[in-house]
């Protein structure tokens, strides 16, 4: 309650663990407020140029690791930028990423069961001409909504801020926003 650790300090994933991994970086965490435990989400760059997510929980007491790193589903084999919420109301986390999936460069999400299971998964905003990074998500838990924003890149030099607001039940409450302006000039 000083702001003390309540723990040691406790590795989540070593880099090269498994072989053939080369780095492990942009981590995110959420709460949840259920089970009293973590989820730290991060994303592990491999040999060859492909990207992925793992996870794994920590208890909210002791700070201990809860079983093994397991993977999260993505699309493509590029994937970068986690970040994550826990949805009480679900019992479940929701992942936002970018994604490669050949010419497709887009934001997606994924549905993990408190557990870390993978539950669902779809894309939020693709397409073939333009890049979109960089996302993040809230969540408000009295409407159930969710709001996910991203950076958008039109050709080389043009960058905004997209959003969308969507029901934690995958229904969008409108389009896809602009939020900055950015886009259009």
């Amino acid at each position: 309650e000083s702001g003390a650790p309540i723990s040691s300090w406790f590795p989540i994933s070593m880099s090269g663990d498994p072989p053939g991994t080369d780095s492990e970086e942009y981590p995110t965490v959420a709460y949840n407020s259920t089970d009293n435990e973590y989820l730290v989400v991060w994303e592990q760059k491999e040999t060859g140029g492909t990207s992925h997510f793992y996870g794994r929980r920590v208890d909210g007491d002791s700070g201990a690791v809860i079983g093994d790193r397991f993977g999260v589903n993505t699309f493509g084999n590029y994937a970068s930028s986690p970040d994550i919420v826990y949805i009480p109301s679900l019992n479940a986390y929701e992942v936002v990423y970018t994604f490669v999936l050949g010419s497709q460069r887009g934001v997606a999400w994924a549905r993990l069961d408190h557990e870390g299971t993978y539950i669902t998964q779809d894309f939020i905003a693709s397409d073939y001409s333009n890049t979109y990074t960089h996302p993040a998500i809230a969540f408000e838990p009295t409407t159930n909504r969710l709001v996910v924003v991203w950076s958008k890149a039109v050709g080389t030099s043009t960058m905004g801020i997209e959003a969308q607001l969507q029901y934690v039940y995958g229904v969008n409450l409108c389009g896809v926003v602009e939020v900055t302006g950015q886009l259009s000039f």
